[in-house]
């Protein structure tokens, strides 16, 4: 089964699920550079946010927070978790990448603040 995906590129797909694929320049026969990039950039887009490995370590981190914790830290901690959520459920990426750094650092400031 073959697949034109732009002036010229084939996409070759081989088997029912697609496990084999080559990427070829129609005209030369060449496999293409263009068509293969492109499609390992959208298999990163295809990972939600919430299951990226620094953003599952965050959340884990958070929750063990929550877990261990009681009285105000435990409710700053659980706003700090739902905003941090809502931000990935956004699946924007430049607001997550600031979200990420904001919500580490407001984790680092109230583990700290609340250790004695």
């Amino acid at each position: 089964m073959s697949l034109e995906v732009s002036q010229g590129e084939v996409v070759t797909l081989i088997g029912a699920n697609g496990a084999g694929k080559s990427y070829h320049d129609r005209q030369t026969a060449t496999p293409c550079q263009s068509a293969s990039s492109g499609l390992n950039e959208l298999r990163d887009i295809k990972i939600h946010p919430c299951d990226r490995a620094e953003n599952r370590l965050l959340l884990a981190r958070g929750e063990r927070m929550y877990e261990e914790s009681l009285g105000d830290k435990r409710t700053e901690i659980a706003y700090l978790l739902e905003k941090f959520e809502a931000v990935l459920a956004t699946q924007d990426q430049q607001l997550i990448k600031k979200a990420t750094l904001a919500f580490k650092k407001q984790l680092d400031h109230v583990e700290g603040r609340f250790d004695y």
